[in-house]
């Protein structure tokens, strides 16, 4: 999970850092985030279109119409739109936890 605080995560041109493994490609040179919902116990992710402004060896610069508060920071190609998760809080849980 990466979390965005208004005003340190921005750059002057209202773009937006994250790790590299947070921006998905899609089809048509398309690119996209998974928006975390409802955080609680159980989260529904939001697919959002993104639209890169630069690329760096450890992380990418994006800008969206839409104000994200938290996105998925990896395991993107495991993932879809609309899809209930649980939000790991300090370590990966394994399936029988």
């Amino acid at each position: 999970e990466v979390n965005f605080t208004i005003g340190s995560n921005a750059s002057n041109d209202g773009s937006l850092k994250a790790p590299l493994s947070a921006v998905a490609a899609a089809a048509n040179n398309a690119h996209f985030v998974y928006e975390i919902l409802n955080e609680g116990e159980l989260a529904t992710l939001k697919r959002v279109p993104v639209t890169i402004v630069s690329m760096h060896s450890d992380h990418v610069r994006f800008v969206t119409e839409k104000e994200l508060n938290s996105i998925v920071r990896v395991g993107l190609d495991f993932l879809e739109d609309g899809q209930q998760v649980r939000i790991s809080q300090n370590f990966p849980k394994t399936i029988n936890q």
